[in-house]
């Protein structure tokens, strides 16, 4: 009754389940063997606070997250980027777009396999930096990713292919394990490429040199267009006979599609009219 100084049927339910919430949890001594199970109990009571909504992420099935992965892409190529799984879910592999942006994390450890920019890439053979400066650039990149290098020898080497030429800043151990490895671009000075070479090679990743313009160039000077101009050139990345990631530039003309090796730079038909 109200104002007897009798509490009501609810007030001591919830009396009762207050009392429970502080007394438990309960720990049970289950067998004498030591085990112990902590026992909650849920109030159904009408003073218990409740339950909000989970408004997180969906949880991932792999021990990586996309936004771990996109998150640690970001220190190597400065831009927010979208992941996205990588041919099977066996694979374990994110790819990480942000145009020109690229990169590849392993989708157990975080690690950033292999991280590259298209726009930065050499057009040209044309030399204007030092071998040393261009170790300056890779030793700046990697400091700007947080990678360490710590106990490691450093080697450059200037490569002078015909789509273009770039310095190779490679590192390794003691015991001659490679490690990190850097890009560079001789005209500008700008890194351009990285791979994590103890463990890129095992997912079947190589590093892109070619780019857009030199792609163009090399499908318009092959013997299938013979001098023709190119409509457009663009970026992809599909699975090649292996299943792993292949790089490769689609060059447009008016007679077909030639696919130009971002690796390789070698030229190939992938679609081109009969008539010519």
């Amino acid at each position: 009754m109200s104002g007897s100084g009798t509490p009501s049927r609810a007030t001591r339910g919830c009396l009762y389940e207050g009392l429970l919430a502080v007394l438990l949890p309960v720990v049970l001594l289950v067998g004498g063997m030591g085990l112990f199970l902590t026992v909650f109990v849920h109030s159904s009571c009408g003073c218990a606070t409740p339950a909000r909504p989970y408004n997180g992420p969906s949880p991932s099935p792999w021990p990586v997250s996309p936004s771990q992965a996109a998150a640690a892409a970001k220190s190597f190529t400065g831009v927010d980027m979208s992941a996205g799984a990588w041919g099977s879910a066996d694979s374990l592999l994110y790819e990480l777009t942000a145009t020109p942006s690229y990169a590849f994390v392993d989708g157990r450890t975080g690690r950033v396999l292999e991280a590259f920019s298209l726009d930065k890439m050499p057009a040209s053979v044309s030399t204007s930096i030092t071998p040393s400066a261009a170790e300056v650039a890779a030793r700046s990149y990697l400091n700007a990713a947080g990678v360490a290098a710590v106990g490691m020898t450093s080697s450059v080497q200037l490569a002078d292919r015909t789509s273009g030429a770039y310095f190779d800043v490679a590192w390794k151990d003691a015991g001659g394990v490679s490690g990190p490895e850097i890009l560079v671009n001789p005209t500008t000075g700008a890194a351009f490429s990285f791979a994590d070479m103890g463990f890129a090679p095992k997912h079947g990743l190589l590093m892109p040199v070619v780019g857009q313009a030199a792609a163009t160039s090399l499908a318009q000077s092959s013997t299938y267009a013979a001098g023709a101009q190119a409509v457009s050139t663009d970026f992809e990345v599909t699975a090649g006979l292996t299943g792993k990631p292949l790089f490769q530039w689609l060059v447009l003309f008016n007679d077909g599609v030639l696919s130009v090796d971002a690796v390789t730079g070698q030229v190939a038909i992938l679609k081109w009219s009969s008539s010519r």
